[in-house]
């Protein structure tokens, strides 16, 4: 679709004004009622992804749904119009890399491609927006793709190998206070074990608190450590006893706790010691921003101006180092019922229920022992801000209300917030946005002189050598420019040519930087080759995680300079030979034209009116033996000649030019139109970037003819610029319903998203044979 603006120049200014007009939009004061207010927001985006497929063989397309939404102030719609794509490899490689439109309310479906050569293993797909690159990689979605492999059945019968997870809330115990820990129980290839009795004991052997675990193999202790003692989990599965370590206390290092009701968040700092005026206490939540708030007790409650669904509290000492952090949520409303069908038939799309007018619905099949299945509900709230030691609960969205409120609770109780540090977005505040939304697609570069000197008098001028769309941007003293082009797609080729300020084209050496791309960060790794007799141990990995520090990716811009003869003969549709003239049988100008790929020749009668002076516009005829005079308009036939397809973004003119032996025709064209095919050697039509060389302002190209006679004059020009292939556009897949291709039981897995808010269900949907 064509751009609005006639001119490219008001989209080049309103991306400079871009980044002051969103970070305005991102400051919003917090109203702590008494307490200090801080104008930070941090918006960002988040996606949830959904390949159709939860495996594939190699060589195989999967074909990936998602969403981009911004959860903040009550906002759902994204800020960006383009999302990334990418298939990263067991070893960390960026397979693919795809940029896919999300302009349809953040909505977009695109097919990944996985080479037939890939070994088998565990892939993984992410995609983020640029707006997200602002913050950690971590924060990214990513969804595991087993290539080449098919999942295990889900093993309850062996007792080796087990795993049991134990995190402290809070990220450490604190001697003394009354503290929960969250236990996960899941077996050798990390599937959760339920219903298992957990028992709490102290070194003495003396039971001090007992659980059953959850679906998801969850199970919440609370307990007073105390000083100097040891204490350790101890349970009996398949007849065979086990007892794992809980982790020491931390002596001198607080704890902080919270919940939060409505609008209103109570918090509880345990075993400080020493001054608390050394302490500070902030607050994040995407409804209000982050807030400070007063420290002068060790218990406390403050209220916000909008009730957050969740809220991190972050307990930091006077150097803004965290110490520890706590993740409360809101009491969920209940979910509303979704009526989903319990059975199917082999190779007719799933009957899904209907939605409402602005609901973006999700759906998928998978069959029942497909692993690592993530929801858009779990993504978006949760997963894209918060990483814990802990999977997502796996059980989830198979339970009631009470027993969903419990697992989740106890998953936010070991989470710590990874989207950014809090010390660094207070430092830093709005400056912290280093990347700004892509609402258009544009590139970035420098011109140059020969002598690598800024080329400022002058502009840009890219062509899209696909559309033959011309796009211009003024050079600044530094000789860099900003150009906003249309969506194009990828493997598109522009010709990037410099002029001065008379439009004359210049030789100038054009710099397009580097492509940057973030690092490919897996935080949560998955794995399926488990040794099943491997020796029972502790896995709890502390809550204090290490910031990753990788180097984005670099991708040399793709540029090339066109130093071959700028016409293009060898392709015969644009180019015709006086071989090829005689052979076809032209008898004029006009014939040739219209045999020429890319133009069309417009051919209309402009009525000329009547001749007072001479009557020449008068008829007279005779009836009957009568005269009579007749009235005749005169008319004069006139030519224009236009592209098959593109147009100029400067305006007017976007007629081809006519050449003959190197001079520019003026109008009109009928004589030239009507010169015989005799007369002439050759008539190529040059792209627009190709006619730079040989006349000006020509934005729609070129028609180049050359005589007989002027055939000894013809000379060959250089290309003055340069050849440059942006990432563009994958081509967008349709989404579908989802289909069983074969009998068996399969988990139907629906997300709905909309303003009024984002809710995932699941349902087991069994396949008959017949």
């Amino acid at each position: 679709m064509l751009l609005l603006c006639s001119n490219v120049f008001t989209i080049v200014k309103i991306m400079k004004q871009l980044k002051l007009i969103f970070l305005t939009t991102l400051i919003t004061l917090v109203w702590i009622g008494a307490r200090a207010q801080l104008p930070h927001d941090f918006r960002s985006e988040q996606v949830a992804l959904s390949p159709r497929q939860a495996s594939c063989l190699p060589g195989d397309s999967v074909i990936v749904q998602g969403q981009v939404t911004c959860l903040a102030a009550n906002r759902i719609l994204p800020f960006s119009n383009y999302v990334y794509v990418e298939l990263i490899s067991p070893g960390d490689s960026v397979l693919v890399r795809q940029k896919v439109s999300c302009k349809d309310s953040g909505a977009f479906v695109t097919a990944l491609p996985v080479d037939p050569l890939e070994g088998f293993g565990i892939y993984y797909i992410r995609a983020y927006t640029t707006l997200m690159r602002n913050f950690s990689p971590e924060s990214f979605a990513v969804e595991p793709l087993l290539v080449g492999k098919t999942f295990p059945d889900y093993d309850r019968t062996t007792a080796e190998g087990m795993k049991c997870t134990i995190v402290p809330h809070g990220g450490h115990l604190c001697s003394g206070t009354l503290q929960n820990v969250t236990i996960r129980l899941s077996n050798y290839l990390d599937d959760p074990i339920s219903d298992v009795e957990l028992k709490l004991v102290s070194e003495s052997g003396e039971e001090i608190n007992a659980q059953r675990t959850s679906a998801s193999g969850l199970s919440v202790m609370s307990f007073i450590p105390q000083p100097g003692m040891r204490y350790n989990i101890r349970f009996e599965y398949e007849r065979v006893k086990q007892e794992f370590a809980v982790p020491e206390s931390t002596e001198g290092a607080p704890v902080v706790e919270g919940m939060v009701r409505g609008t209103q968040v109570a918090f509880t700092i345990k075993g400080v010691a020493g001054d608390i005026s050394k302490l500070q206490l902030y607050a994040y939540d995407r409804q209000n921003g982050i807030s400070r708030i007063t420290l002068d007790r060790s218990a406390g409650s403050f209220r916000l101006a909008n009730a957050p669904q969740v809220i991190t509290l972050f307990l930091t000492d006077e150097n803004m180092k965290v110490i520890s952090e706590y993740t409360a949520m809101s009491r969920p409303e209940a979910l509303l019922p979704l009526e989903l069908p319990q059975v199917a038939s082999v190779g007719k799309p799933v009957k899904l229920p209907e939605v409402s007018e602005g609901t973006t619905m999700i759906a998928r099949l998978v069959p029942e022992k497909a692993r690592w299945v993530n929801h858009a509900e779990s993504q978006l709230l949760y997963l894209s801000d918060f990483r814990s030691p802990l999977p997502f609960p796996e059980r989830y969205y198979t339970l009631d209300e009470r027993e969903r409120n419990g697992e989740l609770k106890a998953w936010l109780g070991t989470a710590t917030f990874k989207r950014f540090e809090i010390g660094e977005a207070v430092a830093r505040d709005s400056s912290i946005y280093s990347y700004m939304p892509e609402s258009v697609m544009y590139f970035t570069g420098k011109v140059e002189t020969p002598s690598r000197k800024p080329f400022s008098k002058g502009m840009l001028m890219a062509y899209n050598t696909e559309t033959n769309m011309v796009y211009n941007a003024d050079l600044n003293e530094k000789g860099e420019f900003v150009i906003a082009v249309d969506d194009f797609s990828d493997g598109t080729e522009f010709f990037l040519q410099a002029v001065d300020e008379k439009g004359k084209p210049k030789a100038m050496y054009i710099k397009m930087p580097d492509e940057t791309y973030p690092a490919p960060v897996i935080s949560q790794r998955k794995t399926l080759g488990k040794n099943m007799y491997a020796k029972s141990e502790v896995s709890y990995e502390g809550g204090n995680w290490d910031k990753q520090e990788l180097p984005e990716v670099v991708v040399k811009a793709r540029t090339k300079y066109d130093n071959l003869h700028s016409t293009d003969h060898f392709y015969g549709h644009s180019f015709k030979s006086r071989e090829v003239i005689q052979e076809r049988g032209f008898r004029n100008l006009y014939d040739i034209l219209k045999d020429i790929h890319g133009i069309i020749v417009v051919k209309a009668q402009k009525k000329q009116g009547e001749d007072e002076d001479s009557g020449s516009g008068n008829n007279m005829v005779a009836v009957n033996g009568r005269a009579f005079e007749i009235m005749q308009d005169s008319y004069v036939t006139e030519y224009a000649i236009y592209p098959t397809r593109g147009m100029s973004t400067l305006g007017d003119g976007n007629q081809v030019v006519v050449l003959l032996d190197g001079a520019r025709t003026p109008e009109p064209l009928t004589s030239l139109m009507e010169m015989t095919a005799d007369e002439i050697e050759s008539v190529e039509y040059l792209r627009p970037w190709q006619a730079l060389h040989y006349t000006y302002g020509a934005i729609a190209g070129a028609v180049n003819i050359t005589t007989r006679k002027g055939l000894n004059n013809q000379k060959k020009e250089k290309s003055l610029g340069t050849m440059y292939s942006p990432l563009g556009l994958a081509t967008a897949a349709e989404p579908e319903a989802p289909i069983a291709e074969k009998p068996g039981k399969y988990r139907l897995i629906v997300d709905l998203i909309s303003a009024s808010g984002i809710h995932s269900y699941e349902s087991e949907v069994i396949v008959p044979a017949d």
